[in-house]
């Protein structure tokens, strides 16, 4: 089946109604909005106002789920979903749906949840706490349905507005008397705050799922699907899923096979990404399924872009009236942030930073490696050891722009973290918000689907109306 809709018409937000013309609605109030048309396209897609609406699942005859009691006393069983992957948009689709009344597991291959929403934590010798936003820096917000969701989020003290100075510099710019180079503040767009997670950015990620429930199995990894087909199934009826899985740390333990599900949401491309083949020695799950290679075919073609970070700590404040630098022009460095500048972050830490390598800096530092190299081994540690040296001696340079003839403080730390799918270079579901095989009971959300109304702060956003999306989709599925 065709994933991503055509045809456009559009919709008056006054109405609420279709219009005859994109440009504007029977009332020719000048305010309609392009959207899908077509009865595949009507029946599936996400129009705004959808989403904030309710799922209200009316629940067909159990078969494959957990049983509940309804107000008669009657037993009902809650269909089962799998979510593939814990970052925002994935946690969100689970909680939405746990939050409506059905029984989901989360599997993340990971040690921790929120994929780019996540803290690094160290420890030093002299047992010296430290922590990074080593993915996202920090987020804002452009729309009305993430406002909600926002809003909650600072109601619950895990989301702080962010006040700190951000610059720009321009390496071979102008310089002052000096001879710094002169540095422009970036201001926050009209009516938008610059937002992290508080006190850390995963405190988001943890947030969302003790606040709804959602089961998480982290430090395990999908390394297999099956689905069977079949129209006397329960919850939507034509489709059951199993996955195959495998412990993250310990490959040599055997696979289990966790199911049966009514549908399975795919958070995280690694579910079919060919660099499997490379990592573990092993296709992608979903190729392993012939009657999904459109949906396959859609994620391996999401292009990305890998970048590298370094984190870094020095003994005590670096004199600049910045907490975060754009650097432009400069053959390394793209931006750094002072993360130890954020609210609710431990005050006696140190000086911390997060540096975020340009893009030909970070496929220069790609080609370093074999991709035989395994994620973990003593030679891939090795190769970050270089990668972090390499990058630090960028991030001296910039500073040095700043603060020429000025020592910096004493370093206490420094690592380098690549991101091999940092940042989606293109949307492939503008419309839906998620990607969708109605047939097979399979949906695939994720910040690549919407485009972010910021790059790349604005990725966040799009990842948890993606999200969101996705569990709206769901529900449809499942409770037809």
């Amino acid at each position: 089946m065709s994933l991503i809709r055509s045809g456009i018409r559009s919709l008056c937000p006054s109405t609420q109604r279709l219009a005859r013309s994109p440009l504007a609605c029977s009332l020719n109030c000048g305010q309609s909005k392009p959207v899908a048309s077509g009865r595949s396209a009507l029946r599936s897609r996400i129009l705004p106002r959808q989403l904030t609406a309710p799922i209200r699942p009316s629940f067909h005859p159990p078969k494959m789920s957990t049983s509940c009691k309804i107000n008669d006393g009657r037993s009902i069983d809650m269909p089962k979903v799998a979510v593939v992957g814990s970052g925002v948009a994935g946690l969100t689709c689970a909680s939405e749906l746990v939050k409506r009344g059905f029984d989901v597991s989360v599997f993340e291959q990971g040690r921790g949840v929120g994929g780019r929403m996540s803290t690094r934590r160290v420890t030093l010798e002299d047992k010296t706490e430290l922590q990074f936003d080593h993915g996202v820096s920090y987020f804002t917000c452009s729309s009305p349905h993430f406002q909600d969701i926002l809003a909650e989020w600072v109601e619950a003290g895990v989301v702080a507005p962010w006040e700190g100075r951000i610059g720009i510099m321009d390496i071979k710019g102008q310089k002052d008397r000096d001879g710094a180079v002169m540095i422009v503040d970036k201001e926050a767009p009209v009516g938008r705050k610059r937002y992290v997670g508080h006190p850390k950015m995963s405190s988001i990620g943890s947030h969302i799922i003790s606040s709804s429930g959602v089961k998480v199995h982290a430090g395990t990894r999908v390394t297999g699907a099956q689905l069977s087909m079949d129209d006397k199934s329960a919850h939507g009826g034509g489709a059951t899923w199993s996955l195959t899985t495998r412990s993250s740390n310990k490959p040599t333990q055997p696979h289990v096979v966790e199911g049966p599900f009514s549908a399975v949401v795919v958070a995280d491309r690694q579910f079919a990404s060919n660099s499997n083949v490379f990592m573990y020695g092993e296709v992608a799950p979903i190729e392993t399924i012939l009657d999904v290679k459109s949906m396959a075919n859609v994620l391996q073609t999401v292009g990305n872009v890998s970048v590298f970070v370094l984190i870094v700590a020095f003994e005590h404040p670096v004199d600049i009236p910045h907490d975060g630098m754009l650097v432009e022009n400069h053959n390394v460095v793209s931006s750094f942030y002072r993360d130890s500048s954020k609210p609710g972050r431990p005050a006696a830490s140190g000086d911390q930073w997060v540096m975020h390598a340009g893009v030909n800096a970070s496929k220069e530092y790609i080609n370093m490696v074999s991709t035989s190299c395994a994620v973990g081994s003593e030679e891939y540690e090795k190769y970050l050891i270089g990668v972090a040296d390499k990058m630090y001696d960028a991030f001296q340079e910039v500073l040095l722009e700043i603060l020429p003839g000025t020592p910096l403080p004493p370093l206490l730390y420094k690592q380098a973290h690549r991101w091999k799918s940092a940042f989606p270079s293109q949307a492939v579901a503008p419309v839906d918000g998620c990607l969708i095989d109605d047939s097979k009971h399979l949906v695939a959300c994720g910040d690549f689907c919407f485009e972010p109304s910021e790059r790349p702060f604005g990725f966040v956003e799009a990842a948890t109306l993606s999200g969101r999306a996705a569990a709206i989709k769901v529900a449809e599925i499942c409770t037809r």
